[in-house]
């Protein structure tokens, strides 16, 4: 679906920023700190979207 979509996309581009963050040296700081934000939206959209059917009892 969209959501799973969505939250690959994030994990992706975080780590593709990660990568590229040491080759620019003048934004590596900024860099990482965007990669940082993307894996924790990505986190964040995993939370909001499997949670509640992870957290729900099964019987």
């Amino acid at each position: 679906d969209r959501s799973t979509t969505a939250i690959y996309l994030l994990i992706l581009s975080a780590a593709a920023v990660r990568v590229s963050a040491p080759f620019l040296t003048d934004w590596t700081i900024a860099l990482l700190a965007i990669s940082a934000t993307l894996w924790a939206l990505a986190f964040a959209g995993f939370v909001a979207v499997y949670g509640p059917m992870l957290w729900r009892r099964s019987l």
